[in-house]
């Protein structure tokens, strides 16, 4: 601090001038020093003679008391006790208010077995007079981290976040903090108040560079709620804290806050987790209503299906997974049929935890007996838009579409010759199913 580099002057100024101030005894070394702060004292020098008086009552607190707390030096004992008096006294004299009240209390603390009632009761009242000009000040707006606050020149040690005692009258203020220019305003303070000062702290204006990079291919990427390209990217931007978000679909949104230095170069690299997980297992009860389209075909009756339908994310171009489904289907001539899968679901929920998924794909073959003139070994294609819901892993589907079978038909030709036609067969499809997300 500013007094402590003061000492340090005043100890080389006085060694330059007497050789033999710094030598001999503590004892000694005390008494010339009282004299020194006794002249600056005099020369009206308050702020000298107050860290001069300091140093002198603490060399004498080496002689004056023995081990056990007895005074031994009667002389160095009243001595000290003047010097602290004294310190006290220049340090009101030069308007450091807060340092003569810590001066005038370490006096009565120290001597107050030895202080007369009259002595007690000056001390109180001069410690009284000093508080009513010691003010507070209360400083915001600065950064957490990397911040040098000065106060009349001298460092600030006092945690800055917690109201500063301060003597009354003007004091100047200096902040340095990373990446902002050098703040400099004048602060007043009166006795017994507390003053709210806000710090407002510029920016420093060169750009910043910023990289951002994800685990994931096709990622999007929000500065601060703007959208700005897909990872990885480089953008330029003011220095400062910005807020960098990352969304890709099968991926949960991942976000992150990033502080910029000025001119300064930052990458983010932002590691997405899946939002589901890469085996899929849906057991799909579905039920088919039939529109026949003849009446002499038995497939104009309703009829139900249960598939099992296995998904991997192996099998996955972004929203779109394949896999491979098996269908019982309990009516003659279709009764199992096997096939691939293709859904187009989006991850993310498009109301609350319920996601539309616009189109699902089926194509199987199916196998069964014969039934009259009809055969099995049909081709099979589906097709449904679906909504599900989603809980923890579990999930439910339900959905609306059509179904296009193809059936072989035997018939007898009038040479007496057997002949075939293929019946292409609709029916609409709906779908209600149930599974896991494992």
């Amino acid at each position: 601090m500013r007094l402590l580099i003061i000492a340090l002057m005043l100890q080389a100024t006085v060694a330059a001038a007497d050789p033999d101030v710094l030598g001999g005894t503590p004892r000694e070394q005390a008494m010339r020093l009282y004299t020194q702060a006794t002249k600056m004292f005099e020369d009206q020098d308050f702020i000298a003679a107050a860290v001069t008086f300091g140093q002198a009552a603490q060399l004498l607190g080496r002689v004056d008391r023995d081990a056990t707390g007895a005074v031994i030096d009667k002389e160095a004992h009243t001595f000290r006790n003047a010097a602290l008096s004294n310190r006290a006294t220049a340090y009101s004299r030069a308007g450091l208010y807060v340092e003569a009240s810590a001066a005038f209390s370490e006096l009565r603390d120290q001597f107050a077995s030895e202080l007369a009632d009259q002595d007690k009761a000056e001390i109180d009242d001069a410690i009284a007079r000093i508080e009513a000009r010691i003010g507070t000040v209360v400083l915001k707006g600065l950064p957490t981290e990397d911040v040098e606050v000065r106060l009349d020149g001298r460092f600030e040690r006092r945690p800055v976040d917690k109201p500063l005692r301060m003597s009354e009258g003007a004091h100047a203020l200096d902040v340095t903090a990373k990446g902002y220019k050098p703040y400099v305003a004048e602060i007043t303070i009166e006795g017994k108040k507390e003053v709210v000062h806000e710090a407002a702290l510029v920016p420093l204006d060169t750009p910043s560079k910023l990289r951002v990079e994800s685990n994931v291919g096709r990622t999007a990427v929000r500065v601060d709620g703007v959208e700005r390209g897909m990872a990885p990217l480089e953008i330029t931007l003011k220095p400062g804290k910005h807020h960098v978000s990352v969304s890709s679909e099968s991926y949960l949104d991942t976000a992150s806050d990033v502080v910029l230095e000025p001119g300064a170069r930052s990458i983010v690299h932002i590691s997405m987790i899946h939002a589901r997980a890469p085996l899929g297992l849906r057991i799909m009860p579905e039920f088919f209503a039939v529109f026949p389209g003849r009446t002499d075909t038995p497939f104009g009756v309703w009829n139900q299906t249960i598939a099992l339908a296995l998904f991997h994310d192996l099998l996955r171009v972004r929203t779109l997974r394949f896999g491979l489904e098996v269908a019982w289907t309990p009516r003659t001539l279709n009764s199992v049929a096997t096939g691939v899968i293709g859904t187009w679901c989006p991850d993310k929920t498009t109301w609350q935890r319920i996601t539309w998924c616009p189109v699902s794909l089926v194509a199987s073959y199916g196998f069964g007996g014969n039934e009259g003139p009809f055969e099995s070994g049909i081709a099979r294609a589906r097709g449904v838009t679906a909504l599900e819901m989603h809980r923890g892993a579990g999930f439910i589907r339900a959905g609306i579409g059509l179904t296009l079978e193809d059936y072989k038909e035997n018939f007898a030709l009038n040479n007496g010759m057997t002949s075939y036609r293929f019946l292409m067969l609709w029916s609409g499809t709906y779908e209600l199913s149930a599974g896991l997300d494992l």
